[in-house]
Order: C-alpha cells, then structure tokens, then sequence
C-alpha cells in the first residue's frame, strides 16, 4: 500500500530532475569548472600539480553528476513505462529477512 499518492510523486521526481540537471551539471560544470578553474577566477598556480589534480577531481565529480543524472532518467522511464517506483541499485536486505533466508537454506 502507497502513502504517498501518484502526483506528488511524479511532481517531487520532476522538480528533483529539473534542479539537479540545473544546479549539479549545468551550474557546476559552468559555474565552477569553466569559469571558475579553466578561466582563471580562482587564484591557483596553473603551472602546479595541484590545479591539475583539482581540475581531475572537479571533472571526476562531474563525470558521477552524470552518471546519476542517467539513473534518474532511467527511474523516470521505469515509472511511466511499468509503473514501478523502485530502487535501481541491489537493495540491501533487512537482517531479519536475511536470518529467515539462511534458516531455510540449512533444512
């Protein structure tokens, strides 16, 4: 049984996708990577290992930004295509449902 109904649902998942698309890949590539490490706003030795080690780990995180963004587009399909809103990764298991599982594989 759902306790939360449908449309709100559907409304929370579309204003998610709508801010993480804005805010975790366009502002943050743009914003921080472009402007502000590429196009020198920020006071770094370019000439240093660590700017480019910074720079690997800002595109580091924007590369898993992405990744995420695919699985919530992949959640947005299974819900309008099956109706199934679920978890896309291995869910982990309850230890008492595990204990249950185990218990019966020794009989």
């Amino acid at each position: 049984m759902d306790i939360v109904p449908t449309y709100a649902v559907i409304i929370n998942y579309v204003i998610l996708v709508v801010t993480w698309i804005y805010f975790r890949v366009f502002a943050f590539s743009y914003e921080v990577i472009w402007k502000g490490s590429m196009m020198g706003l920020w006071k770094i030795d370019y000439n240093s290992a660590h700017q480019l080690a910074f720079q690997i780990l800002l595109l580091g995180l924007l590369t898993l930004n992405v990744y995420w963004t695919f699985l919530f587009f992949k959640m947005g399909y299974r819900m309008l295509t099956k109706g199934e809103v679920k978890d896309l990764q291995n869910p982990v298991e309850d230890r008492s449902t595990a204990k249950c599982k185990i218990a019966h594989k020794h009989h």
